[in-house]
């Protein structure tokens, strides 16, 4: 909780994983979250936001927003690798929504998350 009572979004993977389980997110969501925690952090090693947090603890902010929200899990864990395709290094030299990333993406977080992901990047 924040000084003002306010609940505080998450920053970290234990933070969101202790929401989601207090949140009562069964065990199959949680090792979801993990596996999009792990490809994020895979995608976006060593990237800083401007203000010089980590970036992944800006997805992970995003995901615990989304399930504060009442988002379905399928969205809030679309919300840990929303940024995956404009700006996640894969490893190819290339970003965007090539065929090979988003098999990456959905072998991580299932088909129905990573149809999120690919939406919320075409917006």
């Amino acid at each position: 909780m924040e000084a003002d009572g306010t609940a505080s979004c998450a920053q970290t993977n234990v933070q969101l994983y202790n929401q989601l389980w207090a949140a009562g997110w069964e065990d199959a969501g949680l090792l979801k979250a993990r596996r999009a925690y792990e490809l994020a952090a895979e995608l976006f090693a060593g990237r800083f936001r401007p203000m010089g947090k980590p970036f992944v603890a800006h997805l992970v902010g995003v995901a615990s927003l989304l399930q504060r929200f009442g988002a379905p899990p399928a969205a809030v864990v679309a919300g840990v690798v929303h940024s995956a395709y404009p700006q996640g290094d894969f490893g190819t030299g290339q970003t965007g929504r090539l065929p090979q990333h988003r098999e990456r993406v959905r072998e991580a977080i299932g088909p129905d998350a990573e149809r999120l992901v690919d939406r919320a990047t075409r917006a």
